[in-house]
């Protein structure tokens, strides 16, 4: 089965600069989100410390436009997965 797999804003690194944060995974029949994650370099790139417990602390994962946490979560030809790195924010103090 085909899934497309992107990666948005500093996870694009993860992918050669010519997929552009995005490409096509040939899978297995019976894939879940845990294979699309063994088939990227996450582990490479973040350490396996990083991935203890989920993607959680790399990536937030939409599958199909739904958040989705659990990566046993079985995958169907056509899918797409969606890997957004967590957002950092802070307050803005004004002194007016």
């Amino acid at each position: 089965m085909r899934v497309r797999v992107k990666l948005l804003s500093s996870l694009r690194q993860l992918l050669p600069a010519e997929c552009r944060g995005e490409q096509t995974l040939e899978l297995p029949d019976g894939a879940t989100l845990a294979d699309v994650v063994a088939a990227l370099p996450f582990e490479e790139h973040f350490g396996a410390a990083a991935l203890q417990g989920g993607l959680g602390n790399v990536a937030q994962t939409l599958v199909n436009q739904v958040f989705e946490g659990n990566l046993r979560r079985p995958l169907a030809d056509g899918d797409e997965v969606v890997f957004i790195p967590p957002i950092v924010g802070g307050c803005v103090f004004s002194t007016f």
